[in-house]
């Protein structure tokens, strides 16, 4: 092949050049990529004014827009500590026959944890059902609070339940403490008492329900051990299912009197004076890396759309191709420019096969 400028190519096509001792380095694979990531470490500190301008200007404008015109929603919160089976032995509520075994380890604080968490959990799949939400969506008309939005757009589709069953889910939310025992819970609305009206309807629904499926699980048990205590002729044994059905009749006037049945409530539902939501600087910062990421691949996108056109246009014309490898960022020639260090130029008039490398300096 033939060479110029003291640059060679070797088989496989790669660059080398001689040090100053008569030896040839080669530019390789990797050489090449470091080049390449230099160079457009390069372009996009030659644009850096122009990038760092726009990303400021939207993180401004997204923080202020989400400061001063974003809707506000605030989120009222109530701790509540539910009562597992253990803390209502000593109520009278449970009807297990190890009660008094069941208050001592809740006083000593054995095994009342994870009775606890079993009721917060069940707590929680209440309130988050479908027919928990639409019931208490019924009860207390909460229907033109859901659909305020749509009113406002002009939608004149009519919500159904389960659309307005996932509105009501959305706003809704839960935190169980491990450490304590005590369950919070959470709901958002554009306005503060809103928002702590309808946690206060979380919690007096919840209590009615299990209330009632307390009440009802004990009548039929008591109706039950009635029908029992007439088949049996033994005296002995009906003498115990009396005491059974003495039980849960007490257990079911107990769950209609007893005030803080189920749960006790720790922290009634309140507000905080600042709204939750939206965080203006978390949008901002979020919204300034976003553009951030779109310019900077704008940038190398378009460089390398320009470098390949004007390689498809000097290959079009049977001219060589020249492409600086590297700019050297800073080292012009007083007007601000960057020079090329090193350059390739691939000329296929002068070669047979595979052409001619010519590797030059490029002057300043």
């Amino acid at each position: 092949m033939a060479l110029t400028n003291g640059y060679q190519a070797n088989g496989n096509g790669a660059l080398h050049y001689p040090i100053g001792n008569g030896r040839a380095d080669v530019i390789g694979d990797s050489d090449r990529a470091a080049l390449e990531l230099l160079r457009y470490w390069n372009l996009l500190w030659r644009r850096r004014w122009l990038l760092g301008g726009i990303v400021l200007a939207v993180t401004l404008a997204v923080g202020l827009v989400t400061r001063f015109y974003c809707r506000k929603w605030y989120r009222a919160e109530a701790v509540i500590t539910p009562l597992g089976p253990g803390e209502e032995a000593d109520s009278g509520l449970s009807d297990s026959p190890f009660e008094g075994v069941a208050g001592i380890s809740a006083l000593l604080g054995i095994g009342a944890a994870g009775d606890n968490v079993v009721a917060a959990e069940r707590f929680v799949a209440i309130m988050e059902s479908y027919d928990f939400d639409i019931d208490l969506i019924q009860r207390h008309n909460l229907v033109p609070l859901l659909t305020q939005k749509q009113a406002f757009s002009g939608s004149p589709e009519a919500p159904t339940p389960w659309r307005l069953h996932l509105q009501l889910n959305s706003r809704f939310n839960s935190e169980y403490d491990y450490r304590t025992g005590n369950l919070t819970l959470y709901f958002m609305d554009p306005d503060r008492v809103t928002a702590q009206r309808i946690l206060a309807y979380y919690l007096e629904r919840l209590r009615d329900r299990l209330r009632n499926e307390a009440v009802r699980e004990a009548s039929t048990a008591s109706q039950s051990l009635a029908e029992e205590v007439a088949k049996t002729p033994d005296a002995l044994l009906q003498n115990q299912l009396y005491e059974l059905m003495a039980r849960q009749i007490q257990r079911e006037k107990l769950a209609q009197v007893q005030a803080d049945f189920a749960f006790k409530i720790v922290e009634p539902p309140v507000v905080p004076d600042h709204y939750y939501a939206p965080v203006a600087r978390t949008r901002a910062a979020l919204s300034g890396f976003i553009v951030m990421l779109l310019l900077t691949a704008w940038a190398i996108v378009d460089e390398w759309l320009r470098a390949a056109n004007a390689s498809l246009a000097a290959l079009t014309n049977g001219h060589g191709v020249t492409r600086p490898l590297v700019m050297a960022s800073g080292e012009g020639n007083g007007r601000g420019e960057d020079r090329p260090v090193v350059a390739a130029n691939i000329d296929k008039s002068t070669t047979g096969s595979g052409g001619s490398v010519n590797g030059h300096e490029a002057a300043s």
